[in-house]
């Protein structure tokens, strides 16, 4: 990452820019190229599942996602664990129905980062 720096003496508008302004503006002009995140889209369909992968992608490494789906697991464990203790069928259903929509849920976040991440490890 390092290596792919802009500075003084690869910056071509150093050339443009005359010795007699004020540097300022050209540090933050090298700093914010160094920030962006560049990517290159491919034209047409592939280019916008591109766009829209790299949207899921942003999403689900998120920190509010990954809580979200940890209190998740922390409500279904409970809801596991009190399903038989009750003896009532009305209780038992909403258990019931309750496990189904944790299933639903857990299958939509691995669906996400199927999608998102894809599925093969890349070194980050």
């Amino acid at each position: 990452m390092e290596e792919n720096k802009i500075v003084a003496s690869n910056w071509s508008g150093n050339t443009v820019l005359p010795i007699t302004y004020n540097q300022i503006p050209a540090v933050r002009i090298k700093k914010s190229l160094n920030l962006q995140d560049w990517d290159i889209w491919r034209p047409g369909v592939l280019g916008v599942l591109h766009g829209i992968r790299r949207k899921i992608r942003s999403v689900i490494q998120s920190t509010i996602f990954n809580s979200i789906v940890l209190i998740c697991v922390f409500l279904n464990t409970i809801i596991l664990a009190c399903n038989g203790l009750v003896k009532n069928d009305d209780v038992n259903q909403v258990f019931i129905d309750l496990n189904t929509v944790f299933i639903i849920i857990f299958a939509t976040e691995m669906f996400l980062k199927i999608v998102g991440l894809g599925l093969k490890s890349k070194s980050l």
